[in-house]
């Protein structure tokens, strides 16, 4: 069953390419000037829920790079979050990398479809985040509560300042409910 779920974290892979050269910015309307200056980002479906992340540089624009993404019910990169809040339970991880270095302005905003069982009246939801090469770990409710309407989860981004992410580290967020 584990490596049932493990194949279940599917991975997507993108090309962003700015600064002057084809792929997304092609396909996003760039125009040979340096773009794009933010991107949305898709992960794979996953144990029902679907999910996308729209990325803002902290540059003005994003160099020429391949996007990872990837998405599942288990960690996929580290450890597990572990939250210790009562009735607490960790539902979906999602995770990218870029294959150059990129420097991002403050955390994504994420929408999620989840699956309608999971929408519980009285049940809030949050994102924690990893990045290898963080000295802390996880660092728990990044952002959150997030506004729900109907079955989809959504959180507004930003904060956290510019955020470095290294040419082949990954960051990973895990979404986790608290309550019933």
């Amino acid at each position: 069953m584990k490596l049932v779920s493990r194949i279940a974290a599917l991975i997507v892979t993108t090309a962003l390419t700015g600064c002057g050269a084809g792929g997304l910015a092609s396909a996003l309307g760039g125009n040979g000037s340096c773009s794009p200056t933010s991107f949305t980002m898709n992960f794979p479906t996953a144990s029902g829920y679907t999910s996308s992340a729209q990325i803002n540089s902290s540059t003005g624009c994003f160099s020429t790079a391949q996007v990872t993404a990837g998405a599942g019910p288990l960690a996929l990169g580290f450890a597990p979050f572990a939250n210790t809040a009562p009735r607490s339970s960790t539902l979906l991880y999602l995770q990218y990398s870029f294959t150059t270095t990129e420097f991002t302005s403050g955390f994504p905003s994420v929408s999620i479809t989840a699956p309608a069982a999971v929408i519980v009246p009285g049940r809030a939801f949050f994102l924690a985040y990893n990045n290898n090469g963080f000295s802390f770990g996880w660092q728990a409710a990044i952002e959150g509560p997030a506004s729900v309407s109907g079955t989809t989860i959504s959180f507004p981004g930003g904060g956290g300042g510019n955020i470095a992410l290294s040419a082949g580290s990954n960051f990973e967020l895990a979404l986790y409910a608290v309550g019933p």
